[in-house]
């Protein structure tokens, strides 16, 4: 894909202008997920599984990160619990689970720097933008599925310094999926009376609360930002 040499580019400009008082973060993020799909609900933000999130933050300095982001999500749909009626009365259900590797920039509306003298609670709401690839299995109507399918991740949240190591988050990620069957509508479909639409893709999405720990030597003039 070319947004992956675009983001790339970015990352190396700003590492090359001087933006490079960085801090290395692990961290931790779980929550509900939702597929958006043919099946069951249609709602954007409303659990229908669990998922864990694990990721690597490299700070470029307080306003922009690039982070690595690793997902496990388990989900259960059904058209019993739509509002639509013709989901109701076909009466599907599907069951499955993805995994989800991304690469994330990060965006901070204020310039977060917990290494500044005086430590104080500092925080900032945040923008993601991305690019991913996703690995689903599942079954549909009493059909196994499996389906990969590139990703385009976007979403926001805010995150809190608690500590000059410490930071909490909460945040809220919505993955657009080149893939129309994520739910295993296409795999499950009567040829002859197609119930899923052919003409729109699923979407993924994640809502959670996490941390993450710093570690790593700063360069002695970090308080400067």
């Amino acid at each position: 894909m070319k947004l992956f040499p675009v983001l790339l580019s970015i990352f190396m400009s700003l590492n090359f202008w001087g933006l490079h008082a960085q801090l290395h973060e692990f961290g931790f993020t779980g929550g509900g997920n939702n597929v958006i799909g043919d099946i069951g609900r249609d709602d954007f933000v409303r659990p229908d599984g669990f998922y864990a999130s694990g990721y690597y933050r490299w700070n470029i300095n307080p306003w922009y990160s690039l982070r690595i982001n690793g997902t496990y999500s388990q989900w259960q749909l059904a058209d019993s619990r739509s509002a639509i009626e013709g989901r109701r009365l076909r009466h599907w259900t599907a069951s499955g689970d993805t995994k989800d590797i991304s690469i994330l920039l990060e965006y901070n509306f204020l310039p977060l720097n917990p290494y500044k003298r005086p430590v104080h609670l500092v925080a900032t709401p945040y923008l993601m933008l991305g690019a991913g690839y996703q690995m689903s299995t599942g079954q549909t109507a009493g059909l196994g599925w499996n389906t990969n399918a590139f990703t385009l991740p976007v979403g926001f949240g805010i995150k809190f310094s608690i500590t000059r190591r410490l930071k909490f988050h909460y945040e809220l990620l919505l993955r657009y999926t080149f893939s129309d069957n994520l739910d295993g509508s296409r795999t499950a479909d009567n040829t002859t009376i197609p119930l899923s639409n052919p003409w729109s893709n699923d979407w993924f999405m994640t809502n959670g609360i996490g941390f993450s720990y710093g570690f790593g030597e700063l360069p002695c003039y970090i308080n400067v930002f």
